[in-house]
């Protein structure tokens, strides 16, 4: 449902002259960041590294891209995956123009408007 929603608002906007470019449209305001860690790295103490990596990318990313409303670690998923919820929609495609494709760790991040239906979250295993 999201990927009709989001190619029919991608063909409304194809011929619109939005003088910023980016239309507000509900429901994209959530964007997917893959690659941002691996459980590796977080082993030695999980804790401060989750509260860290929060923090960190956290302000840099509001610092490029916008004001976040949520920012979402999913601790336990193998593809290191963080969800961030913007307060607008031009903020999240500012995030995903600016992140996606760009390295962090010497990992190649993949960042992508959230689809409405994926589960990132992973159980907690030993």
């Amino acid at each position: 449902k999201a990927d009709i929603k989001f190619k029919r608002f991608q063909q409304s906007t194809a011929l619109d002259w939005d003088e910023d470019g980016v239309k507000e449209i509900k429901g994209f305001r959530i964007v997917i960041l893959k690659h941002m860690f691996t459980p590796l790295e977080a082993k030695p103490d999980r804790d401060k590294f989750f509260d860290e990596l929060k923090e960190e990318v956290g302000a840099e990313i509001e610092k490029k891209c916008g004001e976040i409303e949520k920012f979402t670690v999913f601790e336990n998923n193998p593809d290191g995956v963080i969800a961030i919820k913007f307060q607008n929609g031009s903020s999240a495609h500012k995030c995903i123009e600016t992140m996606d494709g760009r390295f962090f760790g010497q990992r190649k991040i993949e960042c992508f408007y959230f689809d409405g239906k994926t589960n990132y979250k992973v159980g907690a295993s030993e």
